[in-house]
């Protein structure tokens, strides 16, 4: 007995989601992000949501039979259709821009860190990018680095983006540079071995939510009466840092 042309499809779609669900985890788990993987990742995705996009057409044909939620599903799957692709290529070329595993990128005349790569036990980020100071490490630029154990920042760095070192599980001291002024929620979230972690002055505001998931006897240290103090007092453990 043969099989349903749509049954096919619909096997065809969800082996090739699943394939990219896989790739994208084993991305994540590895921490490579080689481009081949990026790449073949995002065509599975592609695939699966064009099969999809077809089913939906092919099952709904009659559109006086149609369910109200079709045309807001085709709709979702059309910009999925058009994101996917985007997304892929924008991740392929910012992997072969990137410099020694770290893609920067230049905005309103600073340099920012975009995303880091590979799986090094040390990672070094550069104090310029196209002779622009890096500032900025942006949102998730590091997040899941486990495997990354030192870190040496942008002499000029003053900003620390959303979850920018999100479950860096191999980091256990820091010292952020003086001058940093900024650091968003979640910047160092779930870094469940950062023992030590040295704040400047400069830094005059800590979201609460900054070092969730961090051990309870973490160290933060800092000059008396700086913010550091009294985010450490309330949360960790503080101390004070000889003028």
């Amino acid at each position: 007995m043969q099989q349903d042309p749509i049954k096919k499809m619909e096997n065809t779609a969800y082996i090739t989601l699943f394939a990219g669900i896989a790739l994208g985890f084993w991305q994540w788990y590895a921490q490579s992000n080689q481009w081949e993987f990026i790449a073949l990742a995002g065509i599975c995705w592609t695939v699966a949501v064009f099969d999809f996009l077809l089913i939906t057409y092919a099952k709904n044909r009659d559109p006086s039979k149609a369910s109200p939620a079709v045309l807001p599903l085709v709709l979702a799957l059309l910009v999925m259709l058009i994101l996917g692709p985007l997304l892929t290529i924008t991740n392929v070329v910012q992997y072969f821009k990137a410099q020694d595993n770290v893609s920067y990128a230049v905005k309103k005349d600073t340099g920012i860190v975009r995303r880091v790569y590979g799986g090094e036990e040390h990672v070094e980020l550069a104090d310029t990018y196209k002779d622009k100071p890096v500032t900025v490490i942006e949102k998730q630029a590091l997040f899941g680095r486990s495997s990354m154990k030192t870190i040496k920042l942008p002499s000029e760095l003053k900003k620390i983006r959303v979850s920018a070192f999100h479950s860096c599980k191999g980091l256990t001291e820091l010292e952020l540079p003086d001058g940093v002024e900024v650091i968003e929620r979640s910047a160092f979230q779930s870094c469940k071995n950062l023992k030590r972690i040295v704040i400047p002055p400069s830094v005059t505001k800590i979201p609460k939510s900054a070092f969730n998931g961090c051990p309870k006897d973490m160290v933060i240290a800092g000059e008396p009466g700086s913010a550091a103090q009294t985010f450490a007092e309330k949360y960790f453990t503080f101390e004070a840092l000889s003028p």
